[in-house]
């Protein structure tokens, strides 16, 4: 199994007594000269970052505008409303396939996002709302938080999706994502994943001091087969990573982190720092 710069700071991960101290441990004694050891260092530097603020505040105040903003706004639309933080180790996994495809790791850019899923059970108007309110997001946030839009990279996995095998999933006879923001946004509502029809529209943007965060806005059906469906992480993993997989290098029983537990049989039962599973740092709903 082949080894890269990411894969070097799971041994500190077991010395470690928190993830930030796993960080400095392997800030300070890693080969600084190896390829894209300065773009994976500042992409854990920021990573840190995150893991101290979340110390400190329950959610940034640009989100907690957002939704209010779409509350307002938005008046008969249900919708969850969910902040989360990548888990570290699927942050580092994702890194080390960059360096394995020859990707530069400052492109990985989506450590903290925010997912809008609607509720409508009208596959029709549930895409549309969904196309209306990334339009309403992007002019949130260029207009009225000064943040900047970050061209988006190229969509994969999804020339010659056949909808025949895919019954269930409604795709849109055309993107209704405006001109001027085609080039930001993924529309795989429009253009689903060929394995999986996998749905979503995602943006990245950059805040006034250059750091990212990514929004996902989905329909509540397009959600059940992204996290339980043919389009789940766990499959999509699967056969993204395959055995180069950074999870496959590592041993959750040598963690002894507080907060992080196993149980009898191995399996995760704590991980309130978000070392494997994702941490929500906040929720809200209008459901009715």
């Amino acid at each position: 199994m082949s080894t890269n710069v990411v894969s070097e700071i799971i041994p500190y991960l077991y010395k470690a007594s928190s993830i930030p101290n796993a960080i400095n441990m392997f800030l300070m004694n890693a080969n600084t000269d190896q390829e894209q050891f300065i773009d994976f260092s500042n992409k854990l530097t920021y990573f840190q970052s995150l893991l101290i603020d979340e110390q400190q505040v329950t959610h940034p105040k640009d989100l907690d505008d957002l939704y209010e903003g779409i509350y307002t706004n938005f008046p008969t639309l249900k919708f969850d409303f969910i902040s989360r933080r990548k888990s570290f180790l699927k942050f580092c996994s994702k890194c080390s396939l960059f360096c394995e495809t020859g990707k530069p790791i400052e492109k990985v850019r989506d450590m903290k996002g925010c997912r809008i899923i609607i509720y409508d059970d009208n596959p029709k108007t549930g895409t549309d709302s969904c196309y209306a309110l990334m339009e309403y997001v992007i002019k949130f946030f260029t207009r009225l938080k000064k943040y900047q839009l970050c061209e988006a990279e190229p969509m994969m996995k999804t020339a010659g999706f056949n909808s025949a095998e895919f019954p269930d999933i409604y795709v849109p006879e055309t993107s209704k994502v405006p001109y001027d923001y085609q080039r930001f946004v993924k529309d795989y509502i429009f253009h689903p994943k060929i394995n999986f029809g996998y749905q979503s529209l995602h943006v990245i943007l950059f805040d006034p001091i250059g750091n990212p965060i990514e929004i996902q806005i989905r329909t509540h059906l397009m959600d059940l087969h992204a996290e339980s469906g043919p389009a789940s992480h766990k499959i999509y993993d699967k056969i993204r990573y395959g055995d180069d997989n950074f999870m496959n290098l590592f041993d959750a029983a040598s963690v002894h982190m507080p907060g992080f537990l196993l149980d009898s049989d191995g399996k995760i039962i704590k991980d309130t720092a978000g070392l494997v599973n994702s941490r929500t740092l906040f929720e809200r709903s209008r459901l009715f």
